[in-house]
């Protein structure tokens, strides 16, 4: 970055500005793009990797055979709807393992076949017509309990013959020389430790999860169908730690897809911490955005960190000497937007060159000055930040191009098509994000890559939560395609 010569300090405050000394990088920064990263990289690895399925449908589920006492489960399947399918197969389009197949659709099994080198450990197996398909069911779960604070995993996959299915897994753990036992019950085979194996099997006995009315009624709280469900209960995971704390709370989320766009969603359910409902601000920041995350405060002088899982609240995170709670409240209260034009965005990994922010406020002037002792914690390690108030808003930007964009007539994000697919209810949100992925895709494929098409038609990544009051609330995050 080339900042602006700092300007004089006299003319500085007379425009409402203000000079900052260099300071270390921003925190706030660096979480910001390393959430977006880590949203985003764990999106792509669910899409290449698998699909799964939600609470209902035909047939048993992993969950059918899972210990009631399970506090963690995810679930794929790999025959969801045809619906679901071919929303999939056009979202992945420009992936070869799917432009291979030059009739109808791909299948499921076969294409999670060909990622066996990393998800079998180094099998032996080599044929999959022979070795796998005679035995392979539809649909497999993962779970985890705990018991006396030791995570427990336990995997169970769908089989349509039973005695195959144990000969070829038993196979492949002699392959691999790990110590798991492998059972089968209910028409699926079951694996986990063996020298946990008789907790699972006790758990079993006492009950299993898919008779939880919790879980039942947390997954189906998800609506439609999907490629993927999980589920986490927080209670009872924070009761069972070595240091265990009052932490209640379930998570439920799901993956599905639409023809241009991959959606990962879920609801939060008996949340200790509420929210404050209030209208987003991420539509109204300039049409040039490139990254931006909005949050609605509220009068406590807290920020909500819900998505995608809860999160501790960052609440006066910046103890400079001289601030209260009324501080905090004034400069954390309203509507807090963090944003960095697309021209500044040019990595996942690292933070922009340019930084701004926006402040809708009950106490513009309170929470310019607020601002202005914080700035560079805000804002980074930038020569220059300049502010002004508008009304009741409070714009702020690391160079005076930026804040003109952000605080003058001009088109609004909310205008940008490929925003309102990744964020489409942003305007009700108590938190959101954006980040647009054109300028950055191209630079995690090479040329020439057979994955370069579908890397670089990924357009953007937002996400979104809602709150509800008492506790729950809903969230989504999406990835947009071409």
């Amino acid at each position: 970055m080339d900042p602006s010569p700092v300007p004089d300090a006299e003319a500085a405050a007379a425009q409402g500005e203000e000079v900052t000394p260099p300071r270390k990088r921003s925190r706030l920064r660096l979480i910001l793009i390393g959430v977006l990263g880590v949203l985003l990289v764990g999106g792509g690895v669910a899409a290449g990797g698998g699909y799964l399925g939600w609470y209902g449908g035909g047939g048993t589920h992993p969950y059918n055979v899972m210990p009631a006492s399970t506090v963690g489960y995810v679930q794929l399947d790999l025959n969801p709807s045809l619906e679901q399918k071919t929303q999939a197969w056009a979202f992945l389009h420009d992936l070869p393992e799917v432009k291979d197949v030059t009739l109808g659709q791909p299948d499921p099994k076969r294409l999670l076949w060909s990622f066996k080198d990393r998800l079998w450990m180094g099998s032996t197996w080599k044929d999959y017509d022979k070795e796998v398909a005679p035995w392979l069911g539809d649909r497999i779960g993962v779970g985890f309990l705990v018991h006396d604070t030791e995570q427990i995993w336990v995997t169970a996959i769908q089989v349509t013959d039973e005695a195959k299915a144990k000969a070829k897994l038993q196979e492949w753990v002699d392959a691999t020389g790990i110590d798991y036992e492998v059972t089968t019950r209910d028409g699926y085979a079951i694996i986990t430790g063996n020298t946990t194996a008789s907790i699972v099997h006790a758990g079993q006995a006492a009950g299993l999860l898919g008779q939880d009315p919790r879980f039942a009624a947390d997954l189906r709280s998800l609506g439609g169908d999907g490629w993927m469900a999980g589920w986490l209960d927080f209670g009872a995971l924070a009761a069972s730690s070595p240091t265990p704390t009052d932490e209640p709370g379930r998570l439920a989320f799901g993956l599905r897809f639409s023809a241009d766009s991959m959606e990962f969603a879920g609801r939060v359910t008996g949340w200790k911490h509420p929210l404050i409902n209030g209208a987003g601000e991420l539509g109204a920041l300039p049409a040039s955005t490139g990254s931006a995350v909005c949050a609605t405060g509220n009068t406590t002088g807290s920020l909500p960190l819900p998505l995608p899982l809860p999160m501790p609240r960052i609440t006066r995170p910046w103890p400079q000497d001289g601030l209260n709670d009324v501080d905090a409240a004034a400069l954390l209260g309203g509507n807090v937007c963090v944003s960095a034009p697309r021209s500044a965005v040019t990595t996942l990994f690292s933070g922009p060159n340019v930084l701004g922010m926006r402040i809708v406020a009950g106490d513009p002037r309170r929470a310019q000055e607020v601002f202005r002792t914080v700035a560079s914690d805000i804002l980074g390690d930038h020569r220059l930040v300049t502010d002004r108030v508008d009304g009741n808003v409070v714009t702020a930007a690391t160079n005076r191009d930026y804040l003109t964009e952000l605080a003058g007539p001009r088109d609004l994000l909310s205008g940008v098509p490929v925003f309102t697919k990744a964020v489409p209810d942003s305007t009700r949100a108590a938190l959101a994000f954006y980040l647009n992925l054109e300028p950055i895709a191209p630079q995690y494929v090479d040329a020439g890559s057979p994955y370069e098409p579908f890397v670089t038609s990924l357009k953007a990544v937002g996400g979104q939560y809602f709150d509800e009051g008492s506790g729950n609330g809903s969230w989504s995050v999406r990835i947009v395609g071409a």
